[in-house]
């Protein structure tokens, strides 16, 4: 495992990641503050918290909108199970930083 040091929505994290993990792991980090500025440029004021949330549907939102197949149809499908192994990995990495 690998120390990655970002900055995610202002706050400074240390993440655990494999070397494998680390260029998508940099994508998502600026993907997730790109979208944050994105709402912060709506004109509302946010707290961190509510910035986060935001940011959290928005995720969620994109995702639902995939249409997800448990069977590959071709190699570039991904599956329901595969992304949700991801989003686990994604949960343990927060669960060890709270």
């Amino acid at each position: 495992m690998e120390r990655l040091d970002v900055k995610i929505i202002g706050r400074d994290y240390s993440l655990a990641c494999s070397i494998e993990e680390k260029s998508s792991l940099i994508s998502a980090v600026d993907y997730i503050n790109n979208l944050a500025a994105r709402i912060q440029d709506s004109g509302k004021t946010y707290t961190t918290e509510m910035l986060a949330t935001m940011v959290s549907l928005q995720l969620a939102s994109e995702l639902l909108s995939i249409r997800i197949s448990d069977d590959c149809i071709n190699s570039n499908s991904v599956t329901f199970k595969e992304i949700k192994d991801k989003m686990d990995n994604i949960s343990i990495l927060i669960d060890d930083l709270i």
